[in-house]
């Protein structure tokens, strides 16, 4: 995904597809889970890069126009070759866990209607 990809002594960045050079696009990052920490290295950058004095935001912005961009809402990819192809791997793997389901809990309910109607047969209901 994007965790641990950036290599501050070499200045590199390792993650994704990065090294393919038919890597094309980027998909959009939509777990909830995770993006808090995103967010969290989105602001250390921000704190690390643009610390606070006269050319700030939170400084005076007298001394010269103000250099540090900030990220307000920043938006989180991850690298990849053929964005269609993972897409579709995304579905397919939908699919599978779909059909497990459905076979799971037809499974489960014709176990349990055959447990009360052994349960009914036992009492006597006819």
């Amino acid at each position: 995904m994007g965790i641990n990809c950036c290599d501050q002594d070499r200045k590199t960045f390792t993650c994704g597809a990065v090294g393919d050079i038919t890597a094309r696009a980027g998909l959009r990052l939509l777990r909830d889970d995770v993006r808090p920490f995103y967010t969290l290295a989105v602001q250390q950058w921000n704190a690390r890069n643009c610390p606070v004095d006269d050319n700030t935001v939170s400084g005076r912005a007298e001394a010269s126009p103000l250099i540090c961009p900030v990220a307000k809402h920043p938006l989180f990819f991850h690298w990849v070759a053929d964005p269609l192809a993972e897409v579709d791997r995304y579905h397919e793997r939908a699919m599978e866990l779909y059909a497990m389901h459905v076979v799971l809990f037809t499974s489960g309910n014709l176990l349990v209607v055959l447990a009360v109607l052994w349960v009914l047969f036992y009492l006597g209901f006819k």
